[in-house]
């Protein structure tokens, strides 16, 4: 009777084992998927799709790119975003072509960020909101 015990927990503990590891595998790809191949001025990045990003700058979304890659800039205008924590003013630019998943776009306004943890912060309603 014993040994049927040991069995049981043997079989449940496997089926623990390999639901931990598909989990962990889906968050991965989850993870993956919401990162986009993004070329522009020469540089080539990975863009985080941010659900949350809903800066806009005369209607037009905004999206952040990584100071590193901006390289020199001519700032046409500063904004406010909020941030997690607090109020940031940034310089705000125009980059004439930008290409997101194989797709080029054409004068899509950027935010120059100095954070290490992206190198572009992407906006959802770009491309129709397809991203």
């Amino acid at each position: 009777m014993e040994g049927y015990h040991i069995r049981y927990i043997m079989i449940i503990a496997v089926l623990v084992i390999l639901i931990s590891y598909f989990y962990i595998d889906l968050c991965r790809h989850r993870i993956h998927q919401q990162m986009v191949k993004v070329c522009f001025q020469g540089h080539q990045c990975y863009g985080f799709i941010d659900n949350g990003n809903q800066v806009t700058y005369h209607g037009y979304p905004v999206i952040f790119i990584n100071q590193r890659f901006a390289g020199d800039y001519t700032v046409i205008d500063n904004i406010w975003i909020e941030t997690a924590s607090q109020q940031e003013k940034i310089d705000l630019i125009l980059l004439p072509d930008i290409t997101i998943h194989h797709q080029t776009l054409h004068d899509v306004y950027a935010g120059i960020i100095s954070s290490n943890q992206y190198d572009c912060i992407l906006n959802q309603q770009l491309m129709g909101g397809l991203l």
